[in-house]
């Protein structure tokens, strides 16, 4: 492969070539699906919380269902991001699609039913995301794994993109839409249904650990460590954060 001559750096691979690998295509496919369910989830969640807080203050409540998810896996993710340990990518896919698809599935239909109560709704968001933030990263590494190093500028875009696109526009925008027309009940539902389409992408196309890479702790640095040895990962962490 030729290298640019001013940078000396190989040519990067568009986003056109990245997606003409199928396994690759239909990752990110069904990573787009789930987090257009995910930005439904934003506004259906929220509205759904206004109608059964009871007792609990209003405002107390959408932050209660919005925010809980989400402190909830930091621990997980702590532990495998500053320690030694690594995950493997498939497993982590495949038990966060399931956990999540099931639990959305599940708050769905009890909301449709009428039976479903603040509590349970907080408990079961809380449940089902414990390995959320630890799923984002599993995508990211299985997508990254899937091309040579020329590609993978081009899979951190699409990513990035996806996010952008699926959960922040595309996501809400639905959600209003099934809201208006139905209620918040039905756009659990859809969320649950968006995650089996990630549960079937990472059965599909990622492949499993080879053995002795999960958990695997004998020649890897710690998450410490690498931040000791590169202080620009802690500048960029706090950036981004």
């Amino acid at each position: 492969m030729t290298t640019d001559p001013v940078t000396g750096a190989e040519p990067q691979l568009s986003y056109r070539q990245v997606l003409r690998d199928r396994r690759l295509a239909t990752l990110l496919a069904g990573d787009a699906i789930s987090k257009t369910g995910d930005g439904a989830s934003f506004v259906g969640l929220p509205l759904l919380a206004l109608q059964l807080h009871g007792s609990v203050p209003a405002a107390l409540a959408v932050a209660l269902v919005t925010g809980a998810p989400l402190v909830a896996p930091v621990g997980l993710n702590l532990y495998f991001g500053l320690g030694r340990r690594r995950f493997d990518p498939r497993l982590v896919l495949l038990i966060d699609s399931s956990v999540r698809a099931v639990m959305f599935l599940v708050l769905g239909a009890l909301a449709m039913a009428g039976t479903l109560e603040f509590g349970l709704l907080l408990g079961l968001l809380v449940a089902g995301s414990v390995v959320r933030l630890l799923s984002s990263s599993a995508r990211r590494l299985a997508a990254v794994e899937m091309v040579d190093e020329d590609g993978r500028l081009a899979v951190n875009g699409l990513l990035g993109t996806s996010d952008n696109l699926s959960m922040f526009v595309v996501g809400p925008a639905l959600g209003g839409l099934v809201v208006a027309l139905h209620g918040p009940d039905l756009v659990l539902v859809l969320n649950g249904v968006s995650y089996l389409a990630m549960l079937a992408a990472a059965a599909l196309v990622v492949p499993r650990a080879r053995r002795g890479e999960a958990g695997d702790v004998t020649e890897v640095s710690s998450g410490w460590a690498i931040m000791r040895r590169m202080p620009v990962v802690v500048r960029l962490a706090l950036v981004v954060f």
